[in-house]
């Protein structure tokens, strides 16, 4: 099938600053949120304020994954500014966070639809297969080879990429983890690549039916119907 736009590709290593800068397919949206909240995008707002909202959905740079992942703050610490993630024990302080979090890197319309068509179209054997086999490692008695450990970094960075998020190596690591196992079969991960489709439709699929709403009720009716 046909991919969508793939998001340019994350380095694994954090850049030295993020601020000032459009990241993801919403960093346009984004950027204008920040500017409304008097902030720029993932930087910081002066003093010891914090830069995140309570709540907010951000990316989180992993040092055990050496990627972006998915988080939310739960806490914020009024006096430093420091900010207490779902994925991370201690706090992430001030001076850390232009570094470590960005906003949430979420879908762009055209990767949604192409996860929808996928499903719709009962795409998904195919679509799984043109990504295991450019990171599948030859092993007799397995047609469509085997993904090895080692491999899951570059798969996930494809993932990512191809569906317009981060955290895929977090949730293929998990998988990995719960077959237990040295290796990952074609028929393994098509499964886990069908859920993970499921589940970034479930998550962001509303969000792009409510966009295309607001599209329709904002439109101009002079342009949209040639007044």
């Amino acid at each position: 099938g046909v991919r969508p736009p793939a998001s340019a590709q994350r380095s694994p290593t954090p850049p030295a600053q993020l601020g000032g800068g459009f990241r993801g397919s919403d960093s346009v949206v984004e950027h204008v949120r920040a500017r409304s909240r008097g902030r720029s995008p993932g930087g910081r707002q002066g003093g010891a304020q914090a830069t995140y909202a309570r709540g907010e959905l951000v990316d989180y740079h992993s040092s055990s994954y050496q990627c972006w992942i998915p988080a939310r703050v739960d806490e914020i610490e009024a006096e430093t500014g420091a900010v207490k993630l779902d994925v991370r024990s201690d706090v992430v302080p001030l001076r850390d966070q232009p570094h470590l979090l960005r906003p949430r890197t979420r879908p762009g319309r055209s990767q949604i639809e192409w996860v929808h068509s996928v499903m719709r179209d009962g795409r998904i054997e195919i679509e799984a297969q043109s990504i295991f086999r450019h990171s599948a490692t030859r092993l007799e008695g397995h047609t469509h080879g085997v993904l090895r450990y080692e491999a899951l970094a570059r798969i996930a960075a494809e993932m990512d990429a191809t569906l317009g998020i981060s955290g895929s190596l977090r949730y293929l690591h998990s998988e990995f983890q719960r077959y237990g196992m040295l290796h990952l079969t074609f028929d393994q991960f098509h499964t886990v690549f069908w859920d993970y489709l499921n589940q970034v439709q479930q998550e962001w699929g509303r969000s792009i039916q409510l966009q295309r709403h607001c599209d329709f009720v904002c439109e101009d009716p002079q342009r949209a119907y040639g007044l």
